[in-house]
Order: C-alpha cells, then sequence, then structure tokens
C-alpha cells in the first residue's frame, strides 16, 4: 500500500460497532498516530424517507431512535479509542451513503481509510467497492496487520 499523500493531514474511518470493527478502529488509529495525522472517527446516519419506520413507529420518532441509535455508536467508538484518539468522533447526517460519503470526506480533504473486511465497516461489500472504485486517491486501504 502506498503511503498517503504529505498534504492530506486527516483520515476518517466510518464506524459501525462490532468485533472486527473495533479491532479495525484500534489498527487505524494506531497507524495515524505513527504517521503524526489526524483520525476522524465518523458514524454514518442516512436519514429515513419521509414517513418511513418499522414496527408500527413512524416519521419523526423513527427517525429519533434511529439517530440515538448512532449517537450510541460514536460513543462506542470513543469507548474504544479512549486516550488513543487524535481526533474527534462524530455523526455524519445524509441522505444516501453516497452523499455522506462524498460530503464528509471531499469536503474537508480527507482520506477515508477503509479496512479490508465489510465485517468491520458500516458499509456492505457492495458499497465498499463502488467507493473504493469511485474515490481515487481520496481512499486507501487500512493497513495490514
Amino acid at each position: 500500500m502506498a503511503e498517503p499523500e504529505q498534504r492530506s493531514q486527516q483520515f476518517a474511518f466510518a464506524y459501525r460497532a462490532s468485533k472486527d470493527a473495533d479491532e479495525a478502529l484500534g489498527r487505524a488509529s494506531a497507524w495515524a498516530k505513527s504517521l503524526d495525522l489526524q483520525l476522524t472517527v465518523f458514524v454514518p446516519f442516512v436519514r429515513p424517507p419521509e414517513g418511513g419506520g418499522c414496527c408500527g413507529i413512524r416519521g419523526r420518532q423513527w427517525e429519533q431512535l434511529l439517530r440515538e441509535a448512532a449517537q450510541d455508536q460514536a460513543r462506542a467508538a470513543k469507548r474504544v479509542l479512549g486516550a488513543t484518539a487524535t481526533g474527534p468522533v462524530v455523526v455524519v447526517e445524509g441522505t444516501s451513503v453516497s452523499e455522506i460519503v462524498d460530503n464528509f470526506v471531499a469536503g474537508a480533504e480527507r482520506v477515508l481509510m477503509l479496512p479490508e473486511k465489510a465485517s468491520a465497516s458500516p458499509f456492505s461489500r457492495r458499497t465498499l467497492r463502488q467507493i473504493a472504485r469511485q474515490g481515487g486517491s481520496a481512499v486507501r486501504q487500512l493497513p495490514a496487520r
């Protein structure tokens, strides 16, 4: 894997709590710290469509439940990072995964660090492949152990 470009001072890692994600997040944090780069961890939150819901819960109440779940994920990432955090942990909202990634990464000139396993990401395998193809130099694979 190629080293990151010198102009990039920030890396972004998308997080959804799981054993694989916790391990990958720890490696991402250590890698960024070893290169003296800031790692911003983000939890993607795709806003549900108007009137969407589940289990008899609709509209704003459903959206609020999903938003609270995303905030729980952010708290889990903070616990995993503990004192090793080199940057913030945030919830990033959008109407689609593509919009979230495009706005969050490109807007701040961050490089998105992708884990090698889909189980360590909030994104599906298909979405990970799509992000890697479309992202060009704005996407890096998390270095192997």
